[in-house]
């Protein structure tokens, strides 16, 4: 599952995917502001109260990473990370 997770597997939306969707989200999954909904969790399911300031964090690194795909793009679709790995060697 994390591997799947890691190269952003998806797939097309299927009834079956659309029905567990409607089964698991009070509104359309569509109108969904993941980056609003990623810090909102039941107060139990908290194991320690997050501190303020990691709040924006995974907002800063998913702009940074979306800026790193950017910027593969123009470059023989290599990653800034990849390019880094070659350089040193």
């Amino acid at each position: 599952m994390s591997y799947v997770y890691g190269m952003r597997g998806t797939c097309k939306e299927t009834p079956l995917t659309a029905a567990i969707r409607g089964e698991l989200y009070p509104h359309s999954y569509s109108s969904i502001d993941w980056n609003a909904a990623r810090n909102r969790c039941a107060k139990e399911d908290l194991y320690y109260p997050h501190p303020k300031v990691v709040y924006p964090l995974p907002c800063i690194t998913y702009a940074l990473s979306q800026l790193g795909q950017l910027h593969s793009d123009e470059n023989d679709g290599m990653t800034v990370g990849a390019r880094l790995a070659t350089a040193n060697e």
